[in-house]
């Protein structure tokens, strides 16, 4: 079984949306695929239409004293879904003590359902470290990707904080059309970094169309160039897991 994680650069670049989606093309791949949603917004479970109402989830577990794999959800056979589950402030805050104070935490639950799952896939989100210590050093992922846009502002942020762990840099809502993104992308492609060559997803009207639709891109259009790019991902994150 190999962990991945789709770490963003800064919020709001489209992380949850590509995760959900390359969840859905590994599964196309034959793959048995767990999502875990690692961020209190809770917001990957909107991509497979589960009610926002439902307030069940691992972390929600985890505070009832509950077994934390009973909240996972079977989207389809072979591919399920771990909620995060609805907490207030003051619970995330206790999570998040708990997920510092053991940082093996999500190391050690991937053991146990190892023989269950060719990939576990990782929602990360933005701040709390307790919560994306599953990408620390000591617990690294085995395929680590970073996500960016090509804009001005996630330059300035792979120049300030470089990340040479990242096995692949994946830039989201390109325009070929725009001459600032394609000089971007040729100045990160010009970068020593071969790990790190940018692949793309494509700006794609039918991403933000999908989640109104409460549904995955491959799902809710699987011919979009979006749902192409993502089933492109796939191949190399299974090329990633042949070379290991």
């Amino acid at each position: 079984m190999k962990q991945l994680v789709l770490r963003g650069l800064r919020g709001g670049i489209g992380a949850t949306s590509l995760l959900a989606g390359l969840g859905i093309a590994l599964h196309e791949q034959g793959e048995r695929v767990l999502l875990i949603d690692l961020s209190p917004d809770n917001m990957l479970r909107l991509h497979f239409s589960v009610d926002v109402a439902y307030a069940s989830g691992w972390a929600r577990a985890q505070l009832d004293a509950a077994p934390w794999h009973e909240s996972a959800l079977e989207l389809l056979p072979g591919l399920h879904l771990l909620p995060y589950g609805e907490l207030g402030g003051a619970e995330i805050s206790q999570i998040e003590g708990q997920l510092c104070a053991d940082s093996s935490c999500w190391a050690q639950r991937c053991d146990l359902i190892a023989h269950n799952y060719d990939w576990v896939l990782f929602d990360l989100p933005q701040r709390l470290p307790g919560h994306r210590a599953v990408v620390s050093e000591a617990n690294r992922a085995d395929v680590l990707i970073d996500l960016a846009t090509p804009d001005p502002g996630c330059h300035v942020l792979l120049q300030q904080r470089p990340r040479p762990d990242a096995d692949l840099l994946l830039i989201n809502r390109f325009n070929p059309a725009s001459q600032l993104q394609r000089d971007l992308l040729l100045l990160w492609r010009s970068q020593p970094r071969s790990n790190r060559q940018p692949q793309l997803i494509h700006e794609d009207e039918a991403l933000p169309e999908a989640l109104a639709h409460k549904l995955p891109i491959g799902h809710y259009a699987p011919k979009s160039q979006a749902a192409s790019d993502l089933r492109s991902l796939a191949l190399w994150c299974l090329a990633q897991r042949a070379k290991c």
